[in-house]
């Protein structure tokens, strides 16, 4: 399989220049969670934005200064064992298929998984490529410290316990952005200026008003906004099956249980692009 045969051509985009608001119009209207950034007018392709762009930059408003700039390009014809190298080794989850100048396509993750190892049959279960060490919090956590532990952990997603230690949802990052308001702060600074004269002294006062764009967060449990029909998988499912149960349910993660039904760990669909490269250096 190559890049041709992952790549959506109706690939969705925003365009600079263009505001912070313009991109999260966008994510809303398309349910997506980062786009290529292209020329105004123009398909050649000047970078990426995505949620997480959004939430490092909370103070800046233009598109420019907040998307990933010269991003990672492949072609029609890149296998699509070197697209999950790629993936994995820049740590990207989109790849603009370039021909010349021009974005020809857009091949995803969930492309690779979805429209790729489904149709591989790869029989292998998943248990080599589950996530063990896993960040978890309580139901009761409030979703702008669920937001900082989120960040901490350097993770998209956080499982959520109830009072039993048992999972009751799962919470990701776009879920907790989709919380988030962008609002605007002043704050004053006194500036002083002294002059000396020969028969006279001064002094004068102004003030500096200065405004910066905050993220907000809701102090609400993050039970409010979690996911609680958590769809799970058993280790031992297939690297393919899992890859269809994904599709099939249109996510990108699932919670990992063992034969006992324990939670034990977590597969992401990136996860799964491992098998892909594993398996080219078989």
């Amino acid at each position: 399989m190559i890049a041709k045969d992952l790549m959506t051509v109706d690939f969705k985009f925003a365009e600079v220049p263009g505001t912070r608001q313009e991109v999260l119009e966008l994510f809303k209207k398309y349910g997506v969670s980062g786009l290529p950034v292209v020329k105004k007018g123009t398909r050649k392709v000047l970078g990426i934005v995505t949620r997480n762009d959004m939430m490092l930059k909370p103070s800046e408003t233009q598109l420019a200064l907040i998307m990933s700039r010269n991003p990672m390009t492949i072609s029609e014809n890149t296998p699509i064992e070197e697209i999950a190298k790629i993936m994995l080794e820049k740590n990207i989850s989109y790849l603009p298929v370039v021909e010349g100048e021009e974005m020809k396509g857009l091949v995803t993750i969930a492309d690779v998984v979805w429209k790729g190892l489904t149709h591989l049959e790869l029989k292998e279960s998943i248990k080599p490529y589950v996530q063990r060490k896993i960040t978890a919090v309580w139901e009761q956590t409030p979703i702008n410290v669920a937001y900082i532990i989120l960040r901490l952990a350097r993770t998209q997603s956080l499982l959520v316990l109830d009072n039993s230690g048992q999972l009751a949802g799962i919470v990701t990052d776009s879920d907790i952005v989709s919380k988030s308001e962008v609002k605007i702060e002043a704050s004053t600074s006194n500036l002083h200026s002294t002059g000396e004269g020969a028969e006279w002294d001064w002094e004068s006062a102004s003030i500096l008003y200065i405004t910066k764009r905050v993220l907000h967060l809701p102090e609400t449990p993050i039970s409010e906004i979690m996911v609680r029909n958590v769809i799970t998988v058993n280790e031992y499912t297939s690297i393919s099956d899992c890859a269809d149960k994904m599709r099939v349910n249109d996510i990108d993660q699932m919670p990992v249980l063992n034969a006992e039904g324990e939670l034990i760990g977590l597969i992401r669909d990136v996860d799964l692009l491992r098998s892909l490269v594993s398996k080219r250096t078989d």
